[in-house]
């Protein structure tokens, strides 16, 4: 650039023209390492943000796994036959799960910060939800099918978030093997669109699962008929939700 202002100062237009030219090939190969540095940044930060949500997601597994187990042990001593004891083990089950559901939330946070899913954010909400249902169903002495139908809704939300994080941390690292061989447009996004309908699809076949635990309840008779009312109101904010998702999606695969 500077050669070839040089070359108009002095008026000598043809030798300022060769020097333009090449000013123009150093800025589009600037770009294009510019694009790259950039694009292996955003690569680190979306390997480093799946591993959060990995090591996090395991933990609240495991942990989830241990309070099922329990609410199954203190259900089969049956209500009616609670003591001291088994009452001071589930209000403690309670609180553990009221605390699993704060770490669950602050799964939601990094899915915020990041902002390239749709789906994503909204299982781990439903989950962070669900465990607050556990919670308050356990502080109310329910220990039974309907609780332990959330409980394993929660179990199966979990373990599809970690097979989704699992294959796109080795989608993340075969990229990075080929990087630079490809051209063209990437996406950044933490999960592919394939990826999020799978999700979305879960989250309705987990909201038929919870209206079939709903339904068996009211037949047995072993639920009160305001947690029932409750419990429907609540599925049905969640196909709405869903229905919402699923406009979003659309939305996103009918964009240029």
């Amino acid at each position: 650039m500077k050669d070839a202002a040089e070359s108009l100062k002095q008026e000598k237009s043809e030798e300022a023209l060769p020097q333009q030219d090449r000013a123009i090939e150093e800025l589009e190969q600037a770009e294009l390492e510019l694009e790259e540095a950039l694009s292996q940044l955003r690569q680190e930060d979306r390997a480093e943000t799946l591993r959060h949500l990995e090591a996090r997601f395991r933990v609240l597994l495991s942990k989830q796994k241990a309070i099922n187990a329990k609410t199954l042990v203190l259900d089969h001593i049956g209500r009616d036959a609670f003591k001291r004891p088994e009452k001071l083990q589930i209000a403690e089950l309670s609180a553990k799960q009221a605390a699993l559901s704060e770490q669950a939330a602050s799964c939601a946070h990094i899915l915020d910060e990041d902002g390239t899913t749709i789906v994503f954010p909204y299982v781990v909400e439903q989950i962070t939800k669900d465990m607050q249902s556990v919670s308050q169903r356990l502080s109310l002495l329910r220990t039974g099918t309907l609780t332990q139908a959330i409980e394993q809704e929660i179990i199966d939300a979990l373990e599809q978030l970690l097979d989704s994080v699992k294959k796109m941390q080795q989608e993340n690292e075969e990229q990075g093997g080929q990087s630079g061989q490809k051209k063209g447009k990437k996406d950044d996004s933490l999960l592919p669109l394939s990826g999020e309908l799978k999700l979305l699809k879960s989250m309705q076949l987990r909201i038929n699962t919870r209206t079939t635990a709903i339904h068996k309840a009211y037949e047995s008779g072993d639920e009160p008929e305001d947690s029932l009312r409750l419990q429907l109101e609540s599925t049905f904010s969640r196909q709405q939700e869903t229905e919402g998702v699923a406009n979003q999606m659309r939305e996103r695969v009918e964009s240029p």
